[in-house]
């Protein structure tokens, strides 16, 4: 199971990396051109503004990772819970139980 989360979750980041990022990145130097009539932009600021671009998106994907994480540690914690309960005797009942276990004891050592 967590390998298949595991590729999805890289699948998903990859997916991010080329659609969004380099949508967003093109957008951005269409802009730019588009300034370029305005005021002079090297292509030094360019690539400046590319890396930035380049940066946040992997920001993104790192968060994106680390709540992917905790998601499916918080499912898996659950389902070790629920695995649990199902082979754990309610306290009601084994007190109950160790009363009876108790007054059998008593009523057996008194014969």
């Amino acid at each position: 199971m967590s390998l298949n989360v595991h590729h999805l979750d890289d699948r998903q980041c990859s997916v991010l990396q080329r659609t969004a990022c380099s949508e967003f990145t093109t957008h951005v130097m269409n802009l730019l051109r588009e300034q370029s009539r305005t005021r002079p932009i090297t292509p030094k600021e360019i690539e400046r503004m590319v890396q930035i671009i380049h940066k946040k998106f992997q920001s993104i994907q790192v968060q994106l990772k680390q709540s992917t994480c905790e998601a499916v540690m918080i499912l898996r914690s659950r389902f070790l819970d629920a695995s649990l309960e199902c082979y754990t005797i309610p306290v009601s009942s084994s007190n109950e139980h160790l009363i009876i276990l108790g007054n059998l004891i008593r009523v057996s050592s008194s014969y």
